[in-house]
């Protein structure tokens, strides 16, 4: 039987790779073979998932920056293509802790950061490296999402919005717009 997710001698950025779906991704990356650069915020915990892949054979390095600001996903980027000499794979996976609540409740200071987080950042991240993968020759750029973003759920008007396609906010309104959660 053929692997299909076969990445050795492959290198890939994992943004939020320091615990969750991103932690979760970092390591199935490097257990297919990938050189894995974990990038989060949370430098420690980033340490922690590149010290777990090292520790079972694998090649990582740990990286910390905000995607959210452009001067970090530049310099990680760079740091990444300094360290392995190229990037072909970037999964965007950083989310923002999303505040519970209605849009009545959520203070626009903190949905401007899930905003700045969940979708500036993967911009900026894919911005920051295109330009090494086209200079390689190629490479694939991975936006996770997530269900939430498809159905409507109480108390979760922040992370709703930009885990979804642009066509699906009418199905949300009669939650996150008009309905109070305890």
């Amino acid at each position: 039987m053929v692997n299909s997710f076969a990445l050795g001698g492959k290198t890939a950025i994992v943004t939020g790779a320091a615990n969750g779906i991103g932690r979760a991704i970092a390591v199935a990356f490097a257990q297919a073979g990938a050189a894995v650069a974990c990038l989060d915020l949370d430098q420690r915990q980033a340490s922690a998932t590149a010290a777990a892949i090292e520790a079972a054979g694998g090649h990582a390095l740990s990286l910390s920056g905000d995607v959210s600001r452009e001067a970090d996903t530049l310099g990680a980027a760079a740091a990444a293509r300094d360290a392995v000499g190229r990037i072909e794979v970037l999964v965007n996976a950083a989310a923002a802790d999303d505040p519970s609540g209605t849009v009545l409740d959520i203070d626009p200071v903190d949905w401007d950061r899930v905003f700045a987080v969940n979708v500036k950042g993967y911009y900026l991240m894919s911005r920051a490296v295109r330009p090494i993968m086209i200079a390689a020759g190629g490479g694939s750029i991975i936006h996770t999402a997530s269900q939430l973003g498809r159905v409507a759920a109480p108390a979760r008007a922040v992370y709703l919005q930009p885990r979804a396609p642009p066509s699906l906010p009418r199905r949300w309104r009669p939650i996150t717009l008009d309905r109070r959660s305890g």
